[in-house]
């Protein structure tokens, strides 16, 4: 719950203060996390072969992505960066099921439920106010 407050915080700060890059920010400290927990770290239990995929994994799919979202958010409302935001875990189990086929279970599936309807609703709603506005 505290990591969702503070990615709330960080994406309403990022969008109010849309007129600051937060990507030096975001890979900066992507890059302090990294290393404080490899210092932190009492031993690998990884090849250093796979080691160097799991930091190219962190690289790319972790730094960009953040990279991407701070880019984002400041230009669509934090609500919708907010509510996109919460796709990612919610479909990493979809991902998982397609390309692995490991089924998720029952609560895996209604938190992603609701996430997909809180996103939906949102959508909606907006877009129902901006065709009455046009009118």
């Amino acid at each position: 719950l505290l990591i969702a407050v503070m990615f709330s915080i960080a994406t309403v700060i990022t969008r109010r203060a849309s007129q600051i890059r937060m990507t030096p920010a975001v890979c900066l400290g992507t890059l302090i996390a990294a290393t404080v927990s490899g210092l932190l770290a009492t031993g690998y239990a990884v090849s250093p072969v796979n080691f160097g995929w799991l930091f190219a994994f962190g690289a790319i799919n972790l730094g960009l992505g953040l990279a991407l979202f701070a880019t984002g958010a400041r230009l669509i409302p934090a609500a919708v960066a907010a509510l996109v935001g919460t796709l990612e875990p919610v479909l990493g189990p979809v991902w998982v099921w397609l390309i692995h086929g490991e089924v998720p279970g029952l609560r895996t599936i209604i938190g992603g439920t609701i996430v997909f309807l809180a996103l939906f609703t949102h959508l909606l709603t907006d877009w129902l106010r901006q065709r009455r506005a046009q009118r």
